[in-house]
């Protein structure tokens, strides 16, 4: 089983499609870094290339300690010279406080964006009905984005979107359109293997560790940054011997973020990054498991049987 990787656009099984339009995704924030030096400051910050990402491309990054170790993961994308990086909610604010202490005399003000704007996901193709509304025109490629002075659309992989946009705009776009909720959403993220990092995970894992480099949330080039040294030496020296994987597993109780997975004899094989419902009897799941195990016969802690699933995506 190939580690789970981020390519070319790719289709989701059947039970994984959604309806063609979601609403809000409660669930992610929005960090707006703004001034002359937010970019310089990000920089050396995150694990990501912020100064060289183009202005019509997305990232992911991600946030280590001085250990290397990830405090959070998300997706951002530069607006001139601010930037906005998504991150999962209930991580938004203790970050965007950590972060500001590191500002020191940086020309950079950092803020949670407030009630005005809204995260929403979309599934493509974007229903006739609707079609003309500029909020609702994506890339036609996964990691390009689209910006403008009311909306930021942003392309992921299998056919799906983001857009953020103000409040009104959303309640609007809502209006006599099927809408998803951000548990239907969460199938779909942890489908197309992205790697969000909760609470509950924090300080835990490497980047490489969530397949991070290999969906271009890494650089071994731009310089240092928390925990660089480290997080370059597990590369070069080929330290890392735990990945990311996708399973499936018939279950009607939703694993909470780090159930342990076991392999043969029980001994302990790795634990569980995200789960999503499929449909109340079957879940899908994202685990972090030895590569020397990935191909073994594994089970959740109270011995649901989990079943690989094949990544549908090539690296680019």
């Amino acid at each position: 089983m190939t580690p789970l990787l981020e390519g070319q656009p790719h289709s989701l099984t059947a039970e994984q499609a959604a309806p063609a339009f979601y609403g809000p995704l409660e669930q992610y924030a929005v960090v707006h870094f703004s001034g002359a030096d937010a970019l310089a400051f990000l920089q050396g910050q995150l694990t990501c290339d912020v100064i060289g990402l183009p202005a019509d491309r997305w990232v992911w990054a991600g946030y280590c300690t001085a250990k290397g170790r990830l405090l959070c993961t998300g997706i951002l994308w530069r607006e001139g010279n601010s930037a906005c990086l998504i991150l999962p909610a209930s991580q938004a604010d203790a970050m965007a406080k950590r972060l500001r202490m590191f500002v020191l005399r940086a020309k950079v003000t950092i803020s949670v964006t407030g009630e005005d704007r809204q995260l929403i996901g979309v599934r493509l193709p974007v229903p006739d009905g609707i079609r003309s509304i500029p909020a609702l025109r994506f890339p036609s490629q996964a990691h390009q984005c689209l910006i403008s002075p009311d909306h930021t659309a942003l392309r992921l992989a299998g056919d799906c979107g983001l857009t953020w946009i103000p409040t009104a705009a959303a309640k609007t776009l809502r209006e006599g359109q099927p809408t998803g909720s951000p548990s239907a959403w969460d199938a779909v993220s942890v489908g197309l293997d992205e790697p969000w990092l909760a609470p509950a995970s924090q300080e835990l894992y490497v980047p490489q560790m969530l397949n991070l480099e290999r969906i271009g949330g890494v650089s071994f080039t731009k310089g240092c940054y928390p925990g660089q040294e480290i997080v370059a030496r597990s590369q070069h020296l080929g330290q890392v011997k735990r990945r990311l994987y996708r399973y499936r597993a018939e279950a009607t109780r939703l694993p909470v973020i780090g159930t342990r997975i076991v392999g043969h004899d029980a001994k302990p094989a790795g634990e569980v990054l995200r789960a999503a419902s499929l449909d109340g009897h079957r879940c899908l799941l994202l685990a972090v498991i030895p590569t020397e195990m990935q191909d073994q016969a594994l089970t959740l802690e109270d011995g649901t049987p989990l079943h690989a699933e094949t990544p549908t995506h090539a690296a680019s």
